[in-house]
């Protein structure tokens, strides 16, 4: 990328408090990343402290997600078809904080499919990822407050059931004359229940 484009991308990007932007020139494995300015505003680091990392800013992945991380970028480069990919993961900021990032990465390959200039936008989604969170608690608690209610309700029934059973069991003895003569008032009057 050459000077001006640099600055003219650097005039705009710093609107963009949660998020910025990167590419990279893959032909030339030396090559620095090139990172916007707000790059420490979501990481902590400069763009020149990235730079100098030996992943070149890929070192601040959070270790948990490394691993699949790896692997997703690796069937990404595999997949000669495929020019964009979007992942969501963790890094560790200079101050040991973990931001929760989204990151859109697209890509441009020559004739053989491999990859010769990569760009991305990585977007901090810790805020969205917190009320996720509380959101599964809530359904969580729900979820137990309403096994909670149906073990109560079966309780109920059970309890109220066996009382009920013996009344009934009363009147069809009453109803059925074994306990003698019942009038047409009271019959009528037991046969509502």
């Amino acid at each position: 990328m050459q000077k001006t484009e640099k600055n003219i991308i650097s005039k705009f990007v710093h609107l963009f408090k949660d998020e910025y932007f990167w590419y990279e020139n893959n032909k030339n494995e030396k090559a620095e990343v090139f990172y916007t300015d707000n790059v420490a505003e979501i990481t902590g680091y400069s763009k020149e402290e990235l730079n100098t990392m030996p992943g070149k800013g890929k070192d601040i992945i959070y270790s948990e997600d490394l691993q699949a991380l790896k692997k997703l970028l690796n069937e990404f480069k595999d997949d000669l078809n495929n020019n964009w990919l979007e992942i969501e993961f963790r890094i560790m900021r200079k101050d040991k904080q973990i931001v929760w990032v989204n990151e859109i990465i697209f890509v441009n390959r020559n004739k053989e499919g491999k990859i010769e200039e990569s760009f991305g936008r990585v977007y901090n989604i810790s805020a969205y990822k917190e009320k996720e969170n509380n959101l599964f608690k809530e359904v969580d608690e729900l979820q137990k407050i309403n096994v909670s209610k149906d073990n109560f309700i079966a309780m109920l029934s059970h309890d109220l059931r066996a009382p009920l059973a013996t009344v009934q069991s009363c009147l069809d003895v009453i109803i059925g004359g074994f306990v003698g003569d019942i009038n047409d008032r009271q019959r009528r009057s037991f046969a509502i229940y």
